[in-house]
């Protein structure tokens, strides 16, 4: 008996099994012990990475094979999806970086209590990960 048949398919913003399972009887109860914070959905951001090496890399084997042989053995298809997905990928991680500036800027800002550097970091970091969400296909989160 998988793990699977536990978890109710209805469950919104729970992307692992760990997660999931916390919100149903009798796992909910080990939620008050052990939280699940939005680590988790920063892998969005760790898979958005993913994507644009293996996209990348099909770009970089296109134009390799084109330069050397006026061929590719990846379909034209293949290609243009992949050129595409680049472009894309390229524009988000331009925005992380932008990002990731923004979060350092109000870390080194000593005007700033904890509690609004926290806020506003959580406010970008929240952005971000929308952002790897929805160019992944998937639904983002609340705001």
């Amino acid at each position: 008996m998988g793990v699977s048949t536990f978890v109710n398919s209805n469950i919104k913003y729970a992307d692992t099994t760990g997660e999931k399972l916390l919100q149903i009887m009798p796992f909910n109860a080990l939620g008050r012990f052990y939280r699940i914070t939005d680590a988790g959905y920063k892998e969005d951001i760790n898979k958005l990475y993913e994507m644009k090496e293996k996209a990348s890399a099909i770009v970089n084997k296109h134009k390799t094979q084109m330069r050397e042989k006026g061929r590719s053995s990846i379909p034209v298809d293949e290609a243009r999806k992949a050129y595409r997905k680049l472009d894309i990928y390229n524009r988000i991680t331009r925005i992380f970086s932008g990002g990731r500036r923004r979060i350092q800027q109000i870390e080194l800002d000593d005007r700033l209590s904890e509690k609004e550097k926290r806020r506003k970091i959580n406010e970008i970091e929240s952005q971000m990960v929308n952002m790897a969400r929805k160019a992944l296909g998937k639904e983002t989160l609340g705001e």
